[in-house]
This record gives C-alpha cells, sequence and structure tokens, in this order.
C-alpha cells in the first residue's frame, strides 16, 4: 500500500471524526449534527468549542451554509485555542493542505503534534503519516513507526466492542493480521500503517 492511500485516509479519519479516551469534548460535537446552523452559529460565538467546530465543518462542506472555507478555518481555529482536540488535529490539516488559509506545513505539523502527545487518536495517525512522508516536519520512518504503534496500543471507545486496544508486540505478520480481523475501519488502517513502516519491510 502506497503512503499516499494512507494519506487518504487520515484524511477522511479526519474530517468524518473519531472518538477518543483523552478528551470527551472532542466527541461530543458529533451530537450537534442535527442542530441548526443558527443554534451552532449562537453557540459558538458564546465559545463552546463543540459547536465552533461542528459549524467549521458546515462552512466546510456548505453543509446547510454556503461554502466558506476561510469562515471554517477561523472556526476550527477558535476551537484549538480551547485545546479541543479534534479541532486542533483539523486545524492541522487546514495549514497542511491550505483549507481557508494559506499553506504552512510546519505550523500545521506543530498543531497536530500538540493533539497526538496528548495520545489523540486520530492525530496520532495523522502525524505517523507525516513524519513517513516529511510533511511540515524532516522525514523521519523511524519515528513514523513509533507513532503507528502508539495508536495500535491505544484504546479508541468507537471501533467494535468499545475496545480497540491490540497488542501488536514485535508488530510481527500474525498480530498484524489479527488487526485486520478483529478490528473495525480504523484497526485495518493502523494495520496497514504498522505493517508499512515496520522497519526493513518492503514499500511500494
Amino acid at each position: 500500500m502506497k503512503f499516499q492511500l494512507l494519506t487518504a485516509a487520515v484524511m477522511l479519519l479526519l474530517f468524518t471524526g473519531c472518538a477518543t479516551t483523552d478528551d470527551a469534548k472532542s466527541s461530543a460535537g458529533k451530537d450537534l449534527d442535527n442542530v441548526s446552523v443558527e443554534k451552532l452559529q449562537k453557540q459558538a460565538t458564546r465559545g463552546n468549542a463543540d459547536a465552533q467546530v461542528a459549524l467549521a465543518e458546515r462552512y466546510r462542506t456548505g453543509n446547510g451554509v454556503e461554502k466558506d472555507e476561510t469562515k471554517a478555518f477561523e472556526w476550527v481555529e477558535k476551537a484549538a485555542q480551547q485545546d479541543h482536540l479534534d479541532a486542533m488535529t483539523k486545524l492541522g490539516a487546514f495549514l497542511i493542505n491550505g483549507v481557508g488559509v494559506e499553506k504552512n506545513e510546519p505550523r500545521g505539523f506543530e498543531w497536530v503534534e500538540k493533539a497526538a502527545n496528548r495520545n489523540y487518536y486520530s492525530a496520532m495517525i495523522f502525524i505517523s503519516d507525516l513524519y513517513a512522508k516529511g510533511t511540515g516536519v524532516k522525514k523521519d520512518e523511524a519515528k513514523a513507526f513509533e507513532w503507528a504503534e502508539k495508536v495500535a496500543n491505544t484504546d479508541n471507545p468507537a471501533a467494535p466492542g468499545g475496545d480497540a486496544k491490540r497488542d501488536v508486540g514485535g508488530v510481527g505478520g500474525d498480530n498484524v493480521a489479527r488487526l485486520v480481523h478483529e478490528g473495525g475501519p480504523d484497526q485495518c488502517r493502523v494495520a496497514a500503517i504498522v505493517h508499512e513502516r515496520r522497519p526493513g519491510s518492503r514499500r511500494d
């Protein structure tokens, strides 16, 4: 599997949401999917970080409001400044990809790193990919592998059965296969990352 495919998977994960054990604030925004834009606007203006993230997503996709990536960036930045982990990770993605703001990969990496260092699941997957590709940071496949291992050994309540923790040990073929067999989409993605980034593994 090529790193490009992994990058696409990471971006899909970021913009569809992923629950984590670190901060309930980062997953609570899912409950705002059916809230009107007007209500989100009021809550976001009052400083509700979940509402700010949800409103940013509405503006990014044009769901119920005219698409405006600049406003999307502004709202997700406000939430990130409140230490909202999902917002911090998405802000990194916005900066890295130049969504609603001038592209700034190093600054984007810094935001992703902040969330990853607090064990935010999608940020850890994302930072592994950034290290592997050298995006916003010096390429370092050893660090990419280390982060992928951390992901594979991190609880993710969004997974089937509520426990995504999978001990990959030495990251051998049997353990990678078990990740794919027992896990949901996130675990399959992690298995691919771990397999591809294992020192000495063959890459396309």
